[in-house]
């Protein structure tokens, strides 16, 4: 094998020297070698290698090079025919390639370079192919016959094929790609490596590494793949479809890093945009590096797949992208990675006087184009999907999906099974409106024309939410279509603080559906999953309308809720539309300086209403409020409360409230089911009374309704009153069967055991012994002391007295008196006794 000698060389400098010569630059050469049943030729004419000759197998061309690298200004052209379809250039020698002029091929044939030791594509680098484009450090290319094209033993396979190929085969250290074109040079948008319309761009190798570099597929696809081998041979898998190359890494069970820097690009736009796969381990965008995907004309664009075995990283304003500007719809973003992490804003440049957030989001139109330009433009936006066990974004980097035309936004849909956080902004200049909130958006953006189109749909589930510092999920409608609805579901929520310098309304942290001032759509509806949610320090949950529709209405089936520290939960409407409901279901409502609001200016009837459910305990302390509004000739609020099994309570002198007011109109109602109101009474509210006031007024109008329903339960229902002392029970006990022998029924006692058997239930009764009898069982001596002790005990507190005997028999005196006595006389000489005795029945 002619690697061999080399090798043993190689290996004995050690691994800085390998690191190094990896590293330094080469001197450019086309160098074929002899290992082809035909061999490559190459011809230099100036600055341009001619490379002829090489082993043609139907529309397979082969070729094989000692050394393959060129300069600025060289180009490796093959002269192929125009028949080829497929050119294959394998580097069996030890140095990488280093690409630094052109690389060209005839006709439309696609071409493969294949070598194991790496390749580095400099800044002046290009590409002038008519099919698709392929470069690996894999040793070997398979062939769906069996057979294969290797790099690292070229005698191993001396007949070439005819077959198309079906992968690539990794060894033991799969070495870097490197793409540092900017081609042309001082071009402001460069192309870089570049395939033509609807054909393939594919990197795959170790790491992979875009350090200023471009890559563009216009209309086609690009496929970027990190494989790691863990010293043992991978395969992956490559078919060649109508759309160009698609890599499948079904079989790689670990990958490497992809890092983009110093504003990399890689591209895809076209008419339709096209799509890529980017595939490794650690994927990582800082600088401004963009990947993005932008679709004009009628045809859909293709999706842009990321996945990653451990990380997504987006910093310093890079962006994942797709944007549609025509009647298509735009390709999707899938994300999936066990971390995805948005930080960061990168600040005004001499091109852009805007910030650039760092974001991942699918955009329809630009609010830089005009009017016109964006009433033609009626396509969709894509949808955003990312799965990952954890989500960051802070400091301005934000998830979107936006419109400005006609055609709707696309959704998104987050799966964090861990937690999502959501943090901070990042400021520019001093006031409110320079600043950038980190957060999930879905919007009709600023800048949209009054056709609009509908905002897209918000879909969250994790287990953990925390929503800080001024981040937001929002959707917004600013102008023409309606806004979307926002759906969590999580075990935990929380929602806490604001931006450094935000207002009462501007720059608090929260969740919002929001019709703008400019639409006449409803805005989206806001339903809220969860175990516990707590809103805090600021933190605010918002349905708000400012047009002439209705707004959105808040939903919330919690465990617990609680609002605290100027907290806020609200549905407002500021101008003539109506205002939407609050409705919460929670075992557990807990207001501290808290407040849930509805808040309307519009309709003589009520349309502010919140509803509060199921709830076993409302407590309200410190200035917490619970208040349906309505300004100007507006109907008054409804506040409707339900806690039948439960608890109502107020610190005392808290000055909480419940209010359904009117200014002009007529007052609202008031209705509350609970078994015990504590600390809340029914009064006119003042502000800082310093009382807990339920009240439904109007300042100038009738007054509202309050209706209270308490289901207390009185304590002593249903009780018998005991008697004070012990009960001698032997002094009710008969002594004797009443006397004579015609005796009512209901005259004479009965006696009845049950249990044991062998007794009838009345003396005269036959002996049936229905009952099963059983012998008498013997108690453990425990449990014999234990009733003794018992007994003993409860014998205590009983008062001995004289049996009370019933008359045995009466005495005839000798004056002719008669005296009831209990037992025979003793002395014989009273014979006129005569004794009583029982009739049979």
């Amino acid at each position: 094998m002619l690697r061999l000698p080399f090798l043993s060389l190689f290996l004995s400098i050690g691994s800085v020297s390998i690191a190094f010569m990896l590293s330094a630059p080469s001197l450019a050469d086309v160098v074929p070698d002899t290992t082809l049943p035909e061999n490559s030729r190459v011809d230099r004419q100036g600055n341009v290698f001619r490379i002829e000759g090489g082993t043609e197998r139907d529309s397979n061309l082969f070729h094989s090079f000692q050394e393959f690298s060129i300069l600025r200004g060289e180009t490796a052209h093959f002269n192929n025919l125009e028949s080829i379809a497929n050119i294959f250039a394998r580097v069996t020698g030890l140095s990488r390639s280093e690409i630094n002029g052109m690389i060209q091929a005839n006709g439309s044939a696609n071409l493969f370079l294949i070598n194991p030791n790496g390749i580095l594509f400099g800044r002046n680098a290009s590409l002038n192919i008519g099919g698709s484009f392929l470069a690996t450090t894999a040793d070997q290319i398979l062939f769906a016959d069996g057979t294969e094209f290797s790099a690292i033993d070229p005698s191993a396979s001396p007949m070439l094929t005819v077959s198309v190929p079906v992968g690539l085969q990794f060894g033991s250290n799969p070495q870097p790609i490197v793409n540092r074109s900017r081609f042309p040079e001082g071009s402001e948008n460069p192309i870089g490596l570049r395939v033509r319309r609807g054909e393939t761009l594919a990197l795959i190798g170790g790491q992979i590494d875009f350090s200023g570099g471009t890559a563009t597929a216009p209309s086609g696809r690009i496929e970027l793949g990190a494989v790691e081998t863990n010293n043992l041979p991978t395969q992956v898998n490559l078919s060649l479809t109508n759309e160009g190359l698609r890599l499948d890494y079904r079989d790689v069970q670990r990958f490497q890093d992809i890092q983009f820097s110093n504003g990399a690009v890689v591209d895809t736009t076209g008419e339709p945009g096209g799509s890529m796969q980017i595939q490794g381990r650690n994927i990582t965008l800082t600088d401004r590096s963009f990947i993005s995907s932008q679709t004009s004309g009628a045809e859909s664009g293709g999706a842009i797949i990321v996945n990653a075995t451990q990380s997504v990283i987006l910093r310093d304003g890079s962006n994942i992208s797709t944007i549609v500007a025509g009647d298509g719809q735009a390709g999707d973003i899938v994300i999936t990675a066990e971390l995805v992490q948005i930080i960061g804003t990168a600040p005004p440049t001499q091109r852009s006087d805007d910030p650039t957030p760092s974001a991942i989001g699918s955009q329809v139109g630009n609010p830089d184009q005009t009017t016109s330009e964006l009433r033609e433009i009626t396509g969709g936006g894509g949808d955003v999907t990312i799965d990952t066990r954890r989500l960051i974004a802070r400091d301005g980097g934000s998830i979107e999906a936006s419109t400005f035309a006609r055609g709707s936004a696309g959704n998104i849909v987050i799966r964090a099974s861990e937690s999502i956080e959501l943090s901070g902004t990042e400021v520019f200049g001093t006031g409110v409106r320079e600043q950038i909130s980190s957060g999930i958006y879905a919007q009709v953006g600023l800048g949209a024309i009054p056709e609009a189109g509908d905002a897209g749909r918000i879909t969250i589930e994790t287990g953990e939410l925390t929503v800080l510092g001024g981040a937001q999920i929002s959707s917004a409608a600013r102008t023409g279509g309606r806004g979307g609805n926002v759906i969590i579901n999580a075990d935990l929520i929380r929602i806490s603080g604001a931006s450094p310098n935000a207002t009462e309304v501007v720059g608090r942290s929260g969740i919002f559906v929001s019709a703008e001032e400019g639409t006449n759509r409803e805005a989206g509806q806001l339903n809220i999953t969860t175990g516990d949610l707590i809103v805090d320090n600021r933190g605010e949950i918002s349905a708000s309308n400012f047009g002439p529709d209705r707004g959105g209405t808040i939903t919330i089936d919690a465990d617990r809720v609680v609002i605290q520290n100027d907290g806020i939960i609200r549905a407002t409407s500021f101008n003539d539309g109506l205002a939407g409901d609050v409705i919460i279901t929670a075992n557990l409502l807990s207001l501290d300086n808290g407040q849930i609001t509805a808040e309307t200016q519009a309709g003589e009837e009520a349309n502010a209403n919140i509803r509060l459910q199921n709830l076993d305990l409302l407590l309200m302390r410190n200035q917490s409020e619970i208040s349906a509004r309505a300004f100007g000739s507006a109907g008054g609020g409804n506040v409707f409360i339900s806690a039948p099994d439960g608890f109502i309570v107020a610190a005392t002198n808290g000055d909480s409230d419940i209010i359904a007011s009117a200014f002009a109109g007529q007052g609202g109602t008031i209705e509350i089911e609970t078994q015990s109101i504590i600390g809340l009474q029914e009064r006119r509210d003042t502000d800082g009374n310093g009382t807990n006031d339920i009240d439904a007024s109007s300042e100038f109008g009738a007054p509202g309704l309050v209706t209270i329903n308490q289901l207390e339960i009185d304590p002593s229902e249903g009780i018998v009153e005991l008697p004070s002392s012990p009960i001698d029970a032997a002094s009710l006990i008969a002594q004797t069967c009443p006397r004579g022998s015609n005796i009512a029924d209901n005259q004479l006692s009965e006696f009845i055991l049950t249990g044991r058997g062998g007794l009838p239930p009345n003396p005269t009764d036959p002996n049936s012994g229905t009952t099963i009898q059983t012998d008498w069982v013997a108690l453990p001596s425990d449990a014999v002391q234990e009733d003794a002790v018992q007994e003993s005990v409860s014998s205590d507190g009983l008062e001995t007295s004289t049996p009370i005997v019933e008359a045995q028999g009466w005495v005839i005196g000798e004056n002719g008196e008669v005296r009831l006595v209990a037992q025979t006389p003793a002395d014989d000489s009273e014979t006129n006794f005569f004794a009583a005795t029982c009739g049979a029945q």
